[in-house]
């Protein structure tokens, strides 16, 4: 951009007048307009610097649902160490687990992590989870967003707990800061963010074992996905700045994760491609007051129809 808007100023500058003079005319004259004119070759220049510069337009993409554990982005082999045994009673198990479960013994959690030190996949207990946790929060620098997520969720518990008159589940205190999160990232026009905490509340209820609401909210992730999301940062209901959009074609996507997921809920369900549709569908009316969607819901499905495979 910048190398255009000089060769504009050249030509403007010393081509306009040897082009009159060549035509007989007066070069001195058209000398003068070339300077009058010349500046303005600036303003696409200008146009594409603040485009560049503005912070509020900012794409979703930035923002992961799903990351595995890096390390200066460097690639590492990752070792199966995890052993049919619990981790807090040491009772012997059936098989190895794959994800966080229960201890058919003594009742206790038992979780799937990755030892950032020795990059070993392990079974742990639920201490040992948090500790690394932890370590890989340092790790990729969100050790402070770790913390405040925490304290958050240890207010909202006790605020829960006082007003229940009883200690409230973590379940229930999940849900409450889910809601919150909605309706910040609505009331702020951060659609990608959003839908990031659709993504989760979807993973919460497949963990509850409510494969019906799992799948409506995975359908909700794949229709926002298609309309295409942005985070504006600002508040609803006021004057966007130039070129702000909630949703543009250009952020338009559907992540194959999402689809994954939602053909292995179909399959524990028993859905058939119908039925899905019909959820689909039904999510433009269900939501039409919360999220301004740019794409009737028929059309978005037939994007959604030809990526997913159902038998």
């Amino acid at each position: 951009m910048e190398f255009l808007t000089i060769l504009v100023i050249i030509t403007s500058y010393v081509g306009v007048p040897l082009l009159a003079k060549k035509r007989h005319e007066n070069p001195y004259l058209y000398f003068v307009f070339a300077l009058i004119v010349g500046p303005f070759a600036f303003i696409p220049l200008l146009i594409f610097s603040k485009g560049n510069d503005d912070g509020k337009v900012a794409s979703f993409h930035s923002s992961s649902i799903i990351s595995k554990p890096q390390r200066n982005q460097e690639t590492y082999s990752v070792i199966d160490a995890r052993i049919a045994i619990c981790p807090s009673c040491q009772a012997g198990l059936k098989k190895i687990p794959s994800a966080k479960t229960r201890c058919p013994s003594c009742k206790e959690f038992m979780f799937v992590r990755t030892d950032s030190k020795t990059m070993s996949r392990l079974v742990v207990n639920l201490s040992r989870a948090q500790e690394i946790d932890e370590e890989w929060a340092k790790i990729n620098g969100t050790w402070d967003e770790m913390q405040n997520e925490r304290e958050r969720f240890r207010k909202s518990k006790s605020e829960m707990s006082i007003q229940f008159g009883h200690e409230a589940s973590d379940t229930d205190v999940k849900w409450r800061i889910f809601n919150e999160d909605l309706l910040v990232h609505s009331g702020m026009q951060n659609w990608g963010l959003y839908r990031n905490t659709i993504f989760q509340m979807s993973e919460q209820l497949r963990k509850e074992g409510n494969i019906d609401l799992a799948l409506e909210k995975l359908l909700l992730v794949c229709y926002i996905d298609i309309c295409g999301p942005n985070n504006l940062s600002t508040p609803r209901g006021t004057k966007h700045e130039f070129g702000q959009l909630p949703f543009t074609k250009d952020s338009s996507f559907i992540a194959p994760g999402i689809i994954s997921r939602i053909e292995k809920l179909v399959r524990k369900s028993n859905y058939d491609i119908q039925k899905l549709e019909a959820i689909f569908n039904d999510l433009e009316d269900a939501y039409k007051d919360y999220i301004p969607f740019t794409l009737e819901a028929k059309k978005a499905w037939t994007q959604l129809r030809q990526v997913i495979t159902l038998p």
